[in-house]
């Protein structure tokens, strides 16, 4: 082989080198948009997820005083029935 036919050779394959990695870089570059794009969906998601668990323990805390002011008030109404059952009984 000679020397011309030998260069022709690797310039031929150093071409089709430079084409791959030329795709590889495009490859790259659209899977790190791909990316980029489901962390910032994720990142949405989360502060949507964070909102709704603050909303609902805000909820739960309205719910135990809600609770306990009718067990308050249970309470008072079984003092209140003791009172009248003695009151009646007497």
């Amino acid at each position: 082989m000679e020397q011309k036919d030998f260069m022709e050779l690797i310039l031929n394959e150093l071409k089709d080198i430079k084409e791959r990695v030329g795709n590889l870089e495009t490859e790259v570059k659209g899977i790190r948009e791909e990316h980029g794009t489901l962390l910032r969906k994720l990142e949405e998601r989360t502060s949507v997820v964070n909102a709704t668990v603050t909303r609902l323990a805000e909820d739960m805390d309205h719910l135990k005083g809600d609770v306990a002011n009718i067990a308050k008030r249970l309470d008072d109404h079984d003092i209140e029935i003791k009172v009248i059952k003695k009151a009646v009984a007497n």
